[in-house]
């Protein structure tokens, strides 16, 4: 079975290779012309066809749609400047152009097709104002039918005001030769157009602005204090180099003062009074001058009593912190008097101001902190002295008054005199102390002994008793009958004898 299945597949083969032997001629003639066919196709890959360019120009921002093949390849349209390299990318700007398509041969070498030349011509564009009115320092706004996106950017415009039936009016005038368009990749396309601006005239409106003056705080020094500071707080700011002067109150002495706008103008950079072309409106801020702080304080004293009124005035007034304005010095408004003794003192409260150099008050523009000083007025000593006595009695009224009394210490103040009161006045025998009060009494009349210190050294005064003799002399006599009496007129007295 083997070999007959063998033998069945050589037979198939003999068969076969026996036609291809007898059509051996026509075989290897078909097989000439299919690579005949082949090389040609070949030969003919990377040929253009179906390539025109059909306009010579075409306005910018027009579609150009060109397209092209090739056989057996594939085929691209190039483009160029007049004179320039040659790229795919399709031209956009205004400008003489050449294009072509290109595609690959077999064996890799560029084939092209025939060179067509087109220009782009610029496209008329009219160049509009927007709007019929104009607010003052805004930029009008333009507008104009553009291509492909572009922006248009206005780099240079004339604008020029006059004044004709109690309005005024902005005149636009565009400088076409230094415009500006923007594509959408931020390349200039401005050359692309051919760009047409009439002049327009437009209603001025004015520019409203509301500024807040400056508030500002300061500590009084003398000098004029002032802020001409502005804040816009609504509406627009002044326009682009314009500058909004205001004068304002200038402030010296320590108040609050309302910051109002004296005057105001407006200036543009070349100096121009634009004020007119302004609503203004004010909110008004406040100037603070505070008073200066400083110390000032008040000498202490100690005097004796002298019965004379102490004045303390300006002289008694110096400064401990802070300082004055240069000029400006301190004084007293009310100087303090003390005239009567006082052990704890006086408080020394003078009444503190300050004046400039021409002798004007500025108290007001001070804040002072005051520290007093004390005045102590201390009794004045005095010692009354009367000198012990010691007498024997003589029957008559010794008195020991002032004209006994010795004054020493610092004596009676001048014009000042001493009473005495309660008097001793001593006649009979015996031990006597004095008592007296005193009382020292001023040049009008009026009691002031609280302001003495008084020592009273006081001695005491004896009176002895008078040391008499009274003798009668002894007699014998021879009696007579009569009556020999004995009385005064026997009596010798001795002694100190009877006082008158």
């Amino acid at each position: 079975m083997l070999y007959q299945s063998y033998r069945e597949k050589l037979e198939k083969r003999r068969r076969v290779f026996e036609r291809l032997w007898r059509f051996r001629i026509l075989i290897l003639m078909g097989v000439l012309l299919l690579l005949a066919i082949i090389g040609a196709l070949l030969g003919i890959k990377g040929t253009v066809c179906n390539f025109d360019v059909a306009f010579a120009e075409l306005e910018y921002g027009t579609p150009i749609d060109i397209s092209a093949t090739a056989i057996f390849g594939d085929a691209q349209v190039e483009y160029r400047p007049v004179g320039g390299e040659w790229t795919t990318a399709v031209p956009v700007r205004a400008g003489k152009y050449e294009c072509r398509a290109v595609s690959k041969s077999t064996v890799g070498t560029l084939t092209q097709s025939k060179v067509y030349a087109f220009e782009i011509t610029p496209a008329p564009c009219a160049i509009e104002v927007a709007e019929d009115s104009l607010v003052y320092g805004e930029a009008p706004r333009f507008i104009a039918k553009l291509k492909n996106g572009d922006e248009l950017v206005i780099n240079s415009y004339t604008l020029t005001y006059e004044e004709a039936d109690g309005k005024q009016y902005a005149k636009i005038s565009v400088n076409t030769d230094n415009i500006a368009v923007l594509s959408e990749n931020g390349e200039d396309m401005a050359l692309s157009y051919e760009f047409e601006a009439e002049d327009k005239q437009l209603l001025s409106v004015v520019r409203s602005v509301t500024v807040r003056t400056a508030t500002a705080d300061f500590t009084y020094d003398g000098a004029p204090h002032s802020d001409s500071g502005v804040e816009v707080i609504s509406g627009r700011k002044p326009a682009k180099g314009d500058t909004l002067k205001i004068t304002v109150p200038e402030v010296v002495n320590a108040s609050t003062v309302e910051n109002t706008a004296l005057s105001c103008i407006v200036t543009n950079e070349s100096g121009e009074d634009v004020t007119k072309f302004y609503d203004l409106h004010f909110e008004y801020g406040e100037i603070t001058v505070n008073p200066r702080p400083i110390t000032a304080e008040t000498s202490s004293d100690t005097v004796v009593y002298d019965g004379k009124t102490h004045t303390y005035g300006s002289e008694y007034i110096s400064l401990k912190e802070g300082e004055l304005v240069e000029g400006h010095s301190l004084y007293s408004v009310v100087p303090m008097s003390f005239t009567n003794a006082s052990q704890s003192g006086y408080t020394n409260n003078i009444s503190i101001g300050v004046s400039d150099g021409d002798g004007a008050d500025v108290t007001a523009n001070y804040e002072i902190e005051k520290v007093y000083g004390k005045v102590i007025i201390q009794k004045r000593p005095i010692t009354l002295k009367i000198e012990a006595e010691n007498f024997v009695y003589d029957g008559q009224a010794h008195t020991y008054g002032l004209d006994k009394v010795l004054i020493s210490g610092d004596g009676l103040a001048e014009g000042h005199t001493l009473q005495l009161g309660n008097i001793l006045s001593a006649t009979n025998a015996g031990e006597y102390e004095i008592k007296s009060t005193s009382t020292i009494m001023s040049a009008a009349g009026a009691p002031i002994t609280y302001n003495y210190d008084i020592v009273q050294d006081f001695g005491k005064i004896t009176v002895q008793k008078r040391p008499i003799n009274l003798e009668i002399e002894s007699e014998n006599f021879v009696y007579d009958g009569q009556a020999h009496t004995y009385g005064l007129d026997k009596v010798l007295i001795s002694g100190d004898g009877l006082a008158e």
